[in-house]
This record gives structure tokens, C-alpha cells and sequence, in this order.
């Protein structure tokens, strides 16, 4: 598959850089984790955002992009976090993914910020 939404960059810069290159320096894990990632958005915002990337202005491609690159590196954290200082550290890192995810998904799920895309949410 094809990484849409966000690219492998991005989620490396999230993880930082105690994060396990095993997963980081291969770029079909990294595209795997992204598009897990990105079908996970989807479904917890119940939109598409793939076909409506299209018609979206910089602005809300930047915070999709941030959101599954949150959750992406939040999966290469979890994978492993022998790199980091101590578990304290890489649950912090997870924290801060988990709550810019979860603030993207409460934004883009907004009926009017869908709407504005020509976009409908799914049941």
C-alpha cells in the first residue's frame, strides 16, 4: 500500500531518537505501521480522509499528517523500548502521541470541519 496521509519521516521525528531503528530503518514496517495507523484514523474520526486529501488545504493536511504519525510512532514505541532511558520515558513519549491523536481525531470528527471537505462520516 501507499502512505497517504503521512510519510515515514514524520513518524520517525515522533518517536525521537531513542526509538528502535530495527522498526524506524525499514521502510516496509514503516509503511505497514503507517497505514495501520492511517486506517485506525479513519476509523475513529468515521471519515475517509484519503479521498478527501485531494480537496484539503495545507493546513488540515499538517494536523492528519501530525495525528498518524502519532499513532504510528505510538506502535514503534510499544514495539520496543529498550532505546529509551527507562520505561518511564518511552510511557511518557506514548502519552504526548496519544494525546495529539486523540485531540486530531476530536477536531477532524467535527460534522462542520467535514463538511467543509464535501466529506460525510460513516456509521
Amino acid at each position: 500500500m501507499v502512505e497517504t496521509l503521512c510519510t515515514s519521516g514524520a513518524v520517525k521525528h515522533r518517536a525521537g531518537t531513542n526509538a528502535s531503528t530495527t522498526v524506524t530503518n525499514s521502510g516496509a514496517w514503516m509503511t505497514e505501521l503507517i497505514n495501520q495507523s492511517e486506517g485506525d484514523f479513519i476509523a475513529d474520526t468515521r471519515v475517509n480522509w484519503i479521498d478527501l486529501y485531494g480537496s484539503m488545504n495545507a493546513d488540515f493536511k499538517q494536523q492528519i499528517e501530525g495525528a498518524v504519525a502519532a499513532k504510528a510512532a505510538v506502535k514503534v514505541i510499544s514495539y520496543d523500548m529498550a532505546g529509551f532511558t527507562d520505561r518511564a520515558e518511552a510511557v511518557s513519549m506514548i502519552n504526548v502521541l496519544w494525546a495529539e491523536y486523540m485531540n486530531a481525531v476530536r477536531t477532524l470528527s467535527e460534522d462542520k470541519v467535514v463538511n467543509m471537505f464535501g466529506g460525510t462520516k460513516g456509521q
